[in-house]
């Protein structure tokens, strides 16, 4: 096996009977008993299963017009002295130089061998063997000739797989920019034929191929190069392969059946080619080759049609999803602004009566002739009456934030002077509950500041609101300290303090503590403080 064999030979590949062109020797001398004698001695010549087809040229002159049409000569038997004494030499230097054939073998036969050197015309001409006329004897003619046809033969694998590794890459190369399988088809229909052949060296000929599409027993044309029929070669050639995935190449004769592409579907995809004459040795192996860098290339697109797809779809059902939830999301603040707003018309109609009522409570108790149990009764009055409007101030800042309708009012002020208020107010009521009450100011006696008053006072007292009804025991402190970043207020206290896991929770809508469901409460105040 040659080393192009061993390179491009395959297992998945059918190759039928065949037979193949002839290789080309051309004779040229000037006299006719030469070419007979020629003829004679290679009559029963074979290398590589194919015999010897003889051309003829008895003059430097035939012998050009020969090598113009026949490029693909593999050897010249070449006489020197015809009508020149130079005649064959001219002849082997438009070969070279006029034709730029570097393939064919130039054996050199004379029976002057004065008349030119061997060598000198074995340099300057670029020949690849010289004989002596009576020196060659037949069974020497049959060596020299099979000599230079393995010469030959190596030289030309080699040009040829130059070549169609070059026409395969580009193929791969203009397939690969393609990103769906359709398009890959078109460019692969494109790109055909000045692939095909893909050994073909000395002259152009048309490879008729179509691109078929197999799903089962039905199959149907993506593509073609011309109205032929392929068909019938299609099934022919079908029907000897007995690979049951049908991903196996079959060649016989001028046709051949490519495999590219089979779907996870069970749809296959194949090339049917018709060759003008009986496909080479060379032209199978590199169909193999072919095949093998077309079962990726298409695989790959195919793969990244199916992954883009899925992506697409991918895609839609995020947007889609995301869009529903954006439209969740909207429904759920829409009815968290209209319950915000609920909730603060019901605590404005709440709040009305229930001013009446601690009004006409106030009234009845200022009266001089009121029986003790009734002040008594409606002090209680009192108490409950405030103590719903606590909640309802509570229930109405937090449903303004909610809805968004908090405007902050800030002003300059000192915020000093407005913790010693806030203190003056808070240290009363540690006094009835027995609790020590300090501001412990750690700053300036003044600290002037620009913030909303109101809402800061509201945060402190509801703070040490908290701070004196949770503490039973001990004091509650106010401090006022400077950081780095700013002035910190802090309400310290010895109640029982807030747990780890209760923090966790500390801001959220009606969060309460274990003391908290002790003491009673809303659980509004932290929510308002955040």
């Amino acid at each position: 096996m040659s080393d192009f064999e061993s390179l491009f030979g395959g297992e998945d590949q059918k190759v039928c009977s065949t037979t193949y062109a002839p290789w080309k020797v051309l004779i040229v001398d000037d006299e006719p008993d030469i070419h007979a004698l020629t003829k004679l001695a290679l009559s029963n010549f074979k290398f590589k299963d194919k015999a010897l087809s003889f051309l003829d040229a008895h003059s430097g002159e035939d012998a050009i017009q020969v090598l113009k049409e026949h490029d693909d000569i593999a050897v010249i038997l070449l006489d020197v002295v015809m009508e020149s004494d130079t005649a064959g030499l001219e002849v082997a230097k438009y070969c070279r130089e006029a034709l730029g054939n570097q393939l064919s073998r130039i054996i050199l036969r004379t029976g002057q061998p004065g008349s030119a050197p061997e060598k000198q015309v074995m340099q300057k001409y670029d020949i690849n063997d010289y004989k002596n006329k009576t020196e060659l004897t037949s069974d020497r003619l049959f060596a020299t000739v099979l000599g230079a046809l393995r010469s030959y033969k190596e030289l030309h694998q080699q040009a040829c797989l130059h070549l169609a590794l070059s026409k395969i890459v580009h193929c791969n190369a203009q397939l690969l920019q393609t990103s769906t399988s359709h398009d890959c088809i078109q460019t692969l229909q494109q790109t055909l034929p000045t692939t095909l052949p893909l050994a073909e060296l000395q002259h152009k000929t048309e490879v008729k191929f179509a691109i078929v599409e197999k799903n089962d027993q039905q199959f149907s044309e993506l593509g073609r190069s011309t109205d032929w029929p392929w068909v019938e070669v299609f099934k022919n050639l079908k029907q000897q392969t007995p690979d049951p995935n049908d991903m196996q190449n079959v060649i016989e004769d001028e046709h051949a059946v490519i495999f590219l592409h089979c779907h996870h579907s069970g749809v296959c995809l194949y090339l049917v080619l018709e060759y003008p004459e009986a496909i080479s040795d060379e032209e199978q192996l590199l169909l193999t080759t072919l095949s093998q860098n077309l079962v990726i290339t298409c695989s790959n697109i195919w793969l990244n049609e199916t992954l883009s797809s899925m992506n697409d779809e991918l895609e839609i059902k995020v947007t889609e999803r995301t869009k529903a939830l954006t439209t969740a999301n909207q429904k759920a603040e829409q009815a968290s602004v209209a319950k915000s707003q609920f909730l603060a018309n019901m605590s404005h109609e709440i709040r009305t009566p229930m001013n009446a009522i601690l009004g006409f409570a106030q009234v009845l108790s200022r009266a001089s002739n009121m029986p003790d149990d009734h002040i008594n009764t409606l002090s209680k009055i009192s108490k409950a009456g405030e103590h719903l409007l606590d909640i309802i101030n509570d229930v109405l800042e937090i449903s303004k934030i909610e809805a968004g309708a908090m405007v902050l009012k800030p002003l300059s002020f000192d915020a000093v002077g407005l913790l010693h208020e806030i203190g003056a107010m808070l240290s009363l009521r540690c006094e009835q509950k027995g609790l020590h009450f300090k501001f412990d100011n750690q700053c300036s006696e003044s600290l002037p500041v620009y913030a909303d008053q109101a809402k800061l006072r509201q945060i402190i007292i509801n703070l040490l609101g908290n701070a004196v009804k949770f503490t039973d025991h001990g004091n509650v402190t106010l401090r006022l300290e400077k950081t780095q970043s700013g002035h910190r207020f802090s309400v310290i206290d010895t109640g029982p303090g807030i747990s780890d896991e209760e923090q966790a929770t500390l801001f959220s809508n009606f969060s309460q503590g274990q003391a908290g469901l002790e003491k009673g409460g809303t659980g509004l105040e932290a929510r308002y403080f955040r």
